[in-house]
């Protein structure tokens, strides 16, 4: 056990949440949070979350309370992990919730059927709110791109996107950062992980989240091919909704190089690489 481990752990076995024969296992999943497995002697195994908000990004917050209600919302859904428990702990809010056990790479086919049943779920109360405004999404990337290095501010900034007129769309449950790391094939189907951003709002935030390069990069897999993408709109299932996605997918785009800019330029270069491959993206729109 490292960091807050051994500490938490006592804490939370004092308080009769788990044995003290609980072996934790640091997991090296999420961005945002520090993660833990929990194998104990009898029960199946589990999974600790401390929340640390201060790890937020200017678009997709990380609110523990929220991702506590977003799990108890979809408890019955199948959708996301069944949870345990939600504790204030000394050193932030800790949620605890079933492990999943991966079966391998979940498809953009199986991938887009698994949002599309998401989003006939009712909307989570309370949940922020997610907007089709092309002037709103463009404020939120020059806002990050003005914290961005220079050179990939330059870049992005470039190619500004032409930008749809507003619209209403769908407003529907948004897991809000559905990105492939958050997306687990198990034998019982897509779940979906990491609920500390829910949103409400159009569906195609949701898809182009999924199918952003910069997004799947950060997540160690290769950018979805044309025909990739057109097997996630398929499963999803909804011709008006995949016109509207195809119809923002630059001005998303242009909001997904700024963020992956921003991250470039607050400690983690890595993602200079999803910010260029933003441009490629939007340089191929483009033509």
């Amino acid at each position: 056990m490292n960091c807050h481990a051994p500490a938490l752990a006592a804490w939370l076995a004092e308080r009769g949440v788990m044995s003290k024969e609980t072996r934790w296992t640091r997991v090296r999943a999420g961005r945002s949070n520090r993660v833990w497995r929990l194998d104990s002697p009898v029960g199946a195994p589990l999974i600790c979350k401390l929340g640390l908000p201060d790890h937020a990004t200017p678009i997709f917050p990380n609110d523990p309370a929220a991702e506590a209600a977003g799990l108890d919302h979809l408890a019955q859904t199948g959708l996301a992990p069944a949870p345990v428990a939600a504790i204030a702990s000394p050193w932030g809010a800790v949620l605890i919730m079933e492990a999943l056990a991966v079966t391998g790479p979940a498809t953009p086919a199986a991938v887009g059927g698994a949002l599309a049943r998401l989003h006939r779920v009712p909307v989570l109360p309370g949940a922020r709110r997610l907007v089709l405004d092309g002037a709103v999404l463009l404020a939120e990337a020059e806002a990050m791109l003005a914290a961005a290095p220079p050179v990939l501010r330059a870049a992005i900034s470039a190619i500004p996107p032409d930008t749809p007129a507003p619209e209403t769309g769908s407003i529907r449950l948004l897991h809000g950062d559905p990105a492939p790391d958050n997306v687990l094939a198990t034998a019982a189907g897509i779940r979906f992980v990491d609920w500390q951003c829910p949103a409400t709002g159009d569906p195609v935030f949701d898809l182009a989240c999924f199918a952003a390069p910069s997004m799947r990069l950060a997540a160690g897999v290769d950018p979805l091919s044309d025909h990739e993408l057109d097997d996630l709109l398929r499963g999803y299932g909804d011709g008006a909704i995949a016109a509207r996605f195809r119809r923002w997918r630059a001005c998303l785009s242009y909001r997904f190089a700024a963020h992956a800019a921003w991250r470039a330029g607050h400690g983690h270069p890595d993602y200079a690489a999803g910010a260029r491959a933003e441009v490629y993206l939007l340089e191929h729109l483009s033509r």
